[in-house]
């Protein structure tokens, strides 16, 4: 399997306003552009590929998933492919696939036999079969 290591980063806050300024400020970025939704989100841009490379979602104080960041590991590939062999190793499935974009990406948030909550991001079975024909 071909793997990238870092792919995205999801960053949970309080205010989402506050963190993004914070953001901005630190890593010299101009301000993200934000969509709401269900979630009060904002989007790091990558300056060098074009597009967006991480996020900040707003989350309440009693939020479960207030506790931590999440990387994003990149699976060339089919995502459940990757979800069976994190459960022959040990691992366990927290979040089975959930759609990034309507037609081409899905994600499953699983944790590690240490306990490390992570994601792997990739290909929807069909559109993996597409890209290989």
């Amino acid at each position: 399997m071909h793997l990238e290591i870092t792919n995205w980063i999801t960053i949970p806050v309080y205010d989402r306003q506050r963190a993004g300024n914070f953001y901005s400020g630190v890593l010299k970025l101009p301000a993200a552009e934000s969509y709401t939704g269900d979630a009060n989100v904002a989007y790091f841009p990558d300056v060098i590929n074009g597009g967006y490379c991480g996020s900040m979602v707003e989350s309440g104080a009693d939020s479960a998933e207030r506790a931590t960041s999440l990387i994003y590991i990149y699976a060339f590939g089919e995502v459940d492919q990757v979800a069976e062999s994190i459960i022959h190793c040990g691992g366990r499935i927290l979040s089975m696939k959930t759609d990034v974009y309507p037609d081409d990406s899905v994600f499953i948030i699983f944790e590690d036999t240490e306990g490390n909550k992570l994601a792997f991001v990739g290909l929807r079975a069909s559109q993996s079969q597409k890209r290989s024909a």
